[in-house]
């Protein structure tokens, strides 16, 4: 069985992406730690949900968000490389 909230995932992925979106991807995408600054922000300041906040910023998963969030909170720098 298909969760509500892979659903959701899916249909956000395809939205923002397209197609390219619903495949798997084979490299790791790169965000600008303004970006990534940004993206906690906005969600910390109530915002939107973790799911919310990830699509507005077309972000490929709500749990890299989560990440960001946790290295945010642990005074770790959010630097540009990579996709952590």
């Amino acid at each position: 069985n298909l969760s509500d909230g892979s659903l959701q995932d899916w249909m956000r992925l395809y939205d923002g992406f397209g197609l390219k979106g619903l495949s798997e991807s084979k490299s790791h995408q790169t965000y600008s730690s303004e970006l990534k600054q940004k993206a906690v922000h906005a969600y910390l300041s109530g915002e939107g949900t973790l799911r919310e906040v990830a699509k507005r910023f077309k972000l490929r998963s709500k749990s890299q968000l989560s990440i960001w969030i946790s290295k945010y909170n642990g005074n770790e720098e959010l630097r540009s490389t990579g996709a952590t």
